[in-house]
This record gives C-alpha cells, sequence and structure tokens, in this order.
C-alpha cells in the first residue's frame, strides 16, 4: 500500500506521556485482563465471544455497547478448563461460537 505521508519520527515528536487506560471508559480491557488471569478456556471463550459480538454490531443485530455485555455474559458461562489439544481448541471455539449467537438469536 502506497501512502503518501512522512515516516514517522518519534525523535521528533518530543515527550510522550502515557496513563493506564480508564476501566470504566474501556470495560473490555478489564474482561481481557480477567480472562489472562482465569486461565483455562477463558482466553479462548473471550476471544471467541468477542469476534461474534462484533461480528453482530456490525451486522446491525447489537449495539456497540452491547458487545461487553455479551461478552461478558458468554465468560460467566464458559470457563472451563484449557484445551489439551488443537481439536479441544476448535471444538471449544465453535461450542463459545454457537453459545454466543444463541444468547443474540442468530
Amino acid at each position: 500500500m502506497n501512502i503518501n505521508m512522512p515516516r514517522l519520527d518519534l525523535s521528533k515528536v518530543g515527550l510522550l506521556e502515557f496513563y493506564d487506560p480508564d476501566k470504566d471508559k474501556f470495560p473490555a480491557l478489564r474482561l481481557a485482563r480477567e480472562s489472562i488471569k482465569s486461565g483455562g478456556s477463558a482466553c479462548l471463550a473471550f476471544n471467541a465471544a468477542n469476534e461474534i459480538a462484533v461480528a453482530e454490531f456490525l451486522a446491525g443485530k447489537i449495539r456497540f455497547t452491547d458487545i461487553v455485555t455479551l461478552v461478558e455474559k458468554v465468560l460467566e458461562k464458559n470457563i472451563k478448563a484449557g484445551p489439551k489439544s488443537i481439536e479441544e481448541v476448535i471444538l471449544m471455539d465453535n461450542e463459545v461460537r454457537k453459545y454466543t449467537e444463541s444468547i443474540v438469536g442468530a
């Protein structure tokens, strides 16, 4: 892709300041961190549910603000032991996606 813009030179930008993200403004970050801490299949469930929720939003079936609520609902129900094989990963991923779709009524 050819983009007609100058290359970013961070040495010329000056002082950059970083802050902790606002957990109220970005609730999905809290869910992601909780999934990492939970272990097991939580990260798999977070990812699969989020992908379905975003697809449902893009299709106009849910509101943007429903994405986190939907993912949280799925995470409350679907925390299992972590998969032990790629076949289990695929099976769990499919189960979470179907469950997420069933909540929306897709």
